[in-house]
């Protein structure tokens, strides 16, 4: 089967190996024929709009981080911490977070950037059921990895899909 890559144009272009025509892909990929149904493209476009993680839902402003820790309420999903709490200001997506791995416990960055790219992870595939439940308010969320050695990334997942549903439980203000 060849390999698809979408261009910046959203066009699909073939890659890899030489396959010897129109060898079906099946599923939501685009054919390798070069043509292009609306459904597939829309499928594609809107898959890769919806499961991303943008520069404006990335919490980098210091003073609203230490407003986070002052004010906000956490909760505890091992292996993660999550503090939260309603944002008054005025981003345009619903939540705006950030990843945290202490520097004491994993003293190597290696490790500590595989945690948080794990964390990352998690949280781009499953915030799109915590945007529904946030509706017109707005959150800004903390997520501290607490454990002392380095877990799989599916137990990272499940504690971020807990802390996600905990947190829509409560009603935000």
């Amino acid at each position: 089967m060849p390999a698809f890559f979408v261009s910046f144009g959203g066009e699909a272009t073939g890659g890899g190996e030489a396959t010897g025509g129109g060898e079906s892909t099946g599923g939501d990929e685009p054919t390798g024929s070069g043509e292009k149904t609306g459904t597939n493209t829309e499928r594609w476009h809107q898959m890769i709009r919806r499961y991303t993680f943008s520069k404006e839902e990335r919490l980098t402003s210091a003073t609203t981080i230490t407003r986070l820790f002052e004010s906000g309420h956490s909760l505890v999903a091992y292996p993660l911490k999550v503090v939260w709490m309603a944002s008054p200001g005025e981003h345009p997506f619903p939540a705006q977070v950030a990843f945290a791995v202490s520097r004491r416990i994993f003293r190597r960055a290696v490790d500590r950037n595989l945690l948080k790219r794990r964390m990352r992870e998690a949280w781009r595939l499953h915030k799109p059921s915590f945007y529904e439940a946030c509706g017109e308010n707005k959150v800004t969320l903390m997520v501290i990895y607490i454990a002392r050695e380095p877990l799989p990334m599916i137990q990272i997942e499940k504690a971020m899909v807990s802390a996600i549903n905990r947190i829509s439980a409560r009603k935000i203000p």
